[in-house]
Protein backbone atom coordinates (compact mmCIF):
# COMPACT_ATOMS: atom_id res chain seq x y z
CA UNK A 1 0.00 0.00 0.00
CA UNK A 2 1.61 3.33 -1.47
CA UNK A 3 0.55 7.13 -0.15
CA UNK A 4 -1.45 7.52 -3.24
CA UNK A 5 -4.28 4.52 -2.13
CA UNK A 6 -4.24 5.17 1.84
CA UNK A 7 -6.70 8.00 1.99
CA UNK A 8 -8.77 5.78 -0.29
CA UNK A 9 -8.51 2.85 2.44
CA UNK A 10 -9.44 4.80 4.86
CA UNK A 11 -12.41 6.51 3.75
CA UNK A 12 -13.57 2.76 2.65
CA UNK A 13 -12.53 1.57 6.45
CA UNK A 14 -14.78 4.75 8.24
CA UNK A 15 -18.04 4.27 6.31
CA UNK A 16 -20.77 6.71 6.13
CA UNK A 17 -19.71 9.94 7.48
CA UNK A 18 -23.58 10.73 8.31
CA UNK A 19 -23.67 6.89 10.32
CA UNK A 20 -20.59 8.32 12.70
CA UNK A 21 -22.03 11.43 13.24
CA UNK A 22 -25.49 9.82 14.22
CA UNK A 23 -22.92 8.40 16.84
CA UNK A 24 -21.34 10.98 17.93
CA UNK A 25 -24.85 12.51 18.82
CA UNK A 26 -25.84 8.93 20.44
CA UNK A 27 -22.40 9.37 22.54
CA UNK A 28 -23.14 12.96 23.79
CA UNK A 29 -26.83 12.76 24.54
CA UNK A 30 -26.03 9.46 26.91
CA UNK A 31 -23.30 11.41 28.50
CA UNK A 32 -25.85 13.81 29.49
CA UNK A 33 -27.89 12.04 30.82
CA UNK A 34 -25.49 10.35 33.32
CA UNK A 35 -24.31 13.86 34.11
CA UNK A 36 -27.71 14.72 34.79
CA UNK A 37 -28.39 11.91 36.77
CA UNK A 38 -25.72 12.15 39.09
CA UNK A 39 -26.24 15.77 39.50
CA UNK A 40 -30.15 14.76 40.77
CA UNK A 41 -28.35 12.45 42.98
CA UNK A 42 -25.78 15.16 44.38
CA UNK A 43 -28.86 17.27 45.52
CA UNK A 44 -30.78 14.92 46.94
CA UNK A 45 -28.41 13.61 49.09
CA UNK A 46 -27.52 17.70 49.64
CA UNK A 47 -30.92 17.77 50.91
CA UNK A 48 -31.81 14.92 53.02
CA UNK A 49 -28.11 16.31 54.83
CA UNK A 50 -29.44 20.03 55.35
CA UNK A 51 -33.76 18.59 56.60
CA UNK A 52 -31.08 16.26 59.34
CA UNK A 53 -29.49 19.26 60.45
CA UNK A 54 -31.92 21.27 60.63
CA UNK A 55 -33.90 18.67 62.94
CA UNK A 56 -31.17 18.41 65.03
CA UNK A 57 -30.62 22.29 65.37
CA UNK A 58 -34.37 22.47 65.96
CA UNK A 59 -34.20 19.91 68.73
CA UNK A 60 -31.44 21.64 70.63
CA UNK A 61 -33.40 25.19 70.62
CA UNK A 62 -36.81 24.82 70.40
CA UNK A 63 -38.20 24.66 73.96
CA UNK A 64 -40.58 21.64 75.74
CA UNK A 65 -38.84 19.33 73.30
CA UNK A 66 -36.10 17.87 75.57
CA UNK A 67 -36.96 15.60 78.57
CA UNK A 68 -34.62 17.05 80.67
CA UNK A 69 -36.50 20.52 80.99
CA UNK A 70 -37.51 21.55 84.20
CA UNK A 71 -41.38 20.93 84.63
CA UNK A 72 -43.16 24.25 86.11
CA UNK A 73 -44.46 22.84 89.55
CA UNK A 74 -48.57 22.71 90.16
CA UNK A 75 -49.95 24.12 93.50
CA UNK A 76 -49.98 21.96 96.12
CA UNK A 77 -52.62 21.87 98.71
CA UNK A 78 -51.98 23.32 101.74
CA UNK A 79 -51.24 20.28 104.15
CA UNK A 80 -54.03 19.44 107.29
CA UNK A 81 -53.14 21.00 110.10
CA UNK A 82 -53.64 18.14 113.08
CA UNK A 83 -53.48 18.71 117.34
CA UNK A 84 -52.52 16.01 119.28
CA UNK A 85 -52.92 13.31 116.10
CA UNK A 86 -56.21 14.73 115.41
CA UNK A 87 -56.89 16.61 112.16
CA UNK A 88 -58.62 20.26 113.11
CA UNK A 89 -60.84 19.92 110.36
CA UNK A 90 -62.77 16.47 109.66
CA UNK A 91 -66.27 15.34 108.97
CA UNK A 92 -67.49 18.64 108.31
CA UNK A 93 -66.48 19.78 112.10
CA UNK A 94 -64.12 22.26 113.55
CA UNK A 95 -62.10 20.71 117.13
CA UNK A 96 -62.93 22.44 120.11
CA UNK A 97 -61.06 20.45 122.89
CA UNK A 98 -58.86 17.40 122.28
CA UNK A 99 -56.74 15.64 124.91
CA UNK A 100 -54.32 13.04 124.81
CA UNK A 101 -52.40 10.65 127.61
CA UNK A 102 -50.27 7.50 127.75
CA UNK A 103 -50.23 4.41 128.93
CA UNK A 104 -50.25 3.23 131.61
CA UNK A 105 -52.51 5.80 132.68
CA UNK A 106 -55.65 4.85 130.92
CA UNK A 107 -58.47 7.54 131.20
CA UNK A 108 -58.99 11.39 129.57
CA UNK A 109 -61.86 13.41 130.26
CA UNK A 110 -62.84 16.32 128.70
CA UNK A 111 -65.57 18.77 129.29
CA UNK A 112 -67.25 21.58 126.88
CA UNK A 113 -69.89 23.91 126.67
CA UNK A 114 -71.48 23.02 123.44
CA UNK A 115 -72.81 25.81 120.89
CA UNK A 116 -74.66 23.55 118.82
CA UNK A 117 -75.75 19.51 119.73
CA UNK A 118 -73.93 18.62 116.12
CA UNK A 119 -71.13 17.41 117.46
CA UNK A 120 -68.39 15.11 116.24
CA UNK A 121 -66.50 12.56 118.84
CA UNK A 122 -63.60 10.53 118.06
CA UNK A 123 -61.01 8.62 120.00
CA UNK A 124 -57.18 7.76 118.35
CA UNK A 125 -54.88 4.91 119.80
CA UNK A 126 -51.12 4.10 118.39
CA UNK A 127 -52.69 0.82 118.95
CA UNK A 128 -55.98 -0.55 117.03
CA UNK A 129 -56.78 -3.31 119.50
CA UNK A 130 -56.97 -1.23 122.37
CA UNK A 131 -60.51 -1.70 123.97
CA UNK A 132 -62.46 1.27 124.68
CA UNK A 133 -65.54 2.62 127.12
CA UNK A 134 -66.45 6.26 126.36
CA UNK A 135 -69.28 7.83 128.66
CA UNK A 136 -70.93 11.38 128.37
CA UNK A 137 -72.53 12.72 131.80
CA UNK A 138 -71.85 9.44 133.12
CA UNK A 139 -73.84 7.59 130.44
CA UNK A 140 -72.05 5.00 128.40
CA UNK A 141 -72.31 6.02 124.75
CA UNK A 142 -70.29 3.00 124.35
CA UNK A 143 -70.03 0.34 126.37
CA UNK A 144 -67.05 -1.69 125.20
CA UNK A 145 -65.27 -1.63 121.67
CA UNK A 146 -61.98 -1.09 119.47
CA UNK A 147 -60.40 2.39 119.64
CA UNK A 148 -60.32 4.80 117.10
CA UNK A 149 -64.09 4.89 116.69
CA UNK A 150 -66.49 7.70 115.57
CA UNK A 151 -69.46 9.19 116.86
CA UNK A 152 -71.85 11.50 114.80
CA UNK A 153 -74.73 13.69 116.50
CA UNK A 154 -77.54 14.35 116.72
CA UNK A 155 -79.05 12.53 119.92
CA UNK A 156 -76.62 13.80 122.03
CA UNK A 157 -79.64 15.11 124.40
CA UNK A 158 -80.42 11.32 124.90
CA UNK A 159 -76.83 12.13 127.05
CA UNK A 160 -77.95 15.03 128.75
CA UNK A 161 -76.18 17.58 126.31
CA UNK A 162 -77.60 20.71 126.12
CA UNK A 163 -76.22 23.98 124.40
CA UNK A 164 -74.56 26.64 126.43
CA UNK A 165 -74.66 23.69 129.56
CA UNK A 166 -70.97 21.74 130.23
CA UNK A 167 -70.81 18.29 129.35
CA UNK A 168 -68.12 16.04 130.39
CA UNK A 169 -66.69 13.39 128.08
CA UNK A 170 -64.81 10.60 129.83
CA UNK A 171 -62.65 7.88 127.91
CA UNK A 172 -61.22 4.88 129.45
CA UNK A 173 -59.08 2.07 127.95
CA UNK A 174 -60.45 -0.99 129.20
CA UNK A 175 -57.52 -3.74 127.48
CA UNK A 176 -56.51 -4.64 124.65
CA UNK A 177 -58.03 -7.58 121.97
CA UNK A 178 -56.34 -10.32 121.21
CA UNK A 179 -56.40 -12.40 118.09
CA UNK A 180 -55.87 -16.53 118.43
CA UNK A 181 -57.26 -19.60 116.83
CA UNK A 182 -59.79 -19.74 119.25
CA UNK A 183 -61.02 -16.13 118.77
CA UNK A 184 -61.07 -12.95 120.27
CA UNK A 185 -59.57 -12.81 124.08
CA UNK A 186 -59.14 -9.61 126.58
CA UNK A 187 -55.90 -8.77 127.78
CA UNK A 188 -54.55 -6.41 129.95
CA UNK A 189 -54.03 -3.13 129.11
CA UNK A 190 -50.81 -2.21 127.72
CA UNK A 191 -47.60 -0.47 129.59
CA UNK A 192 -47.01 1.74 126.82
CA UNK A 193 -48.60 3.72 124.53
CA UNK A 194 -50.98 6.65 123.57
CA UNK A 195 -54.81 7.41 123.18
CA UNK A 196 -56.53 10.29 122.96
CA UNK A 197 -59.95 12.09 123.01
CA UNK A 198 -61.35 14.58 120.45
CA UNK A 199 -64.60 16.88 120.29
CA UNK A 200 -65.50 18.73 117.20
CA UNK A 201 -68.68 21.24 116.41
CA UNK A 202 -69.78 21.46 112.55
CA UNK A 203 -69.63 24.43 110.99
CA UNK A 204 -71.38 25.96 107.87
CA UNK A 205 -69.81 25.26 104.54
CA UNK A 206 -68.54 28.52 104.07
CA UNK A 207 -66.58 28.03 107.17
CA UNK A 208 -65.14 24.97 106.56
CA UNK A 209 -61.49 24.82 104.45
CA UNK A 210 -61.54 22.99 101.15
CA UNK A 211 -57.75 22.69 99.00
CA UNK A 212 -57.69 24.98 96.81
CA UNK A 213 -57.62 24.21 92.70
CA UNK A 214 -54.44 24.26 91.48
CA UNK A 215 -53.44 26.65 88.88
CA UNK A 216 -53.84 24.56 85.91
CA UNK A 217 -58.09 23.54 87.00
CA UNK A 218 -58.33 27.39 87.80
CA UNK A 219 -57.91 28.49 84.25
CA UNK A 220 -60.01 26.04 81.39
CA UNK A 221 -59.22 25.67 78.37
CA UNK A 222 -61.29 27.34 76.09
CA UNK A 223 -63.20 25.33 73.04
Amino acid sequence: MNLTDLPQVLDERSGDPAKQVMHDVRLRGVRAKVMARRRRRIATWTTCAVVALGGVATAAVAPGLHADVTPVPGDSPSPVRTIDGFPEYADGARLVAVKSATLPERRVELTIVPTTLDLVVSSRCDDALLQEQLSINGHDLVAQGDCGAGHLGPGWANYDVAVGRPSTFVLTITGKRQLNQSGDIQTQVPSSGTFGLAIGERVPLDQYPVPSRSSSSSHPEQD
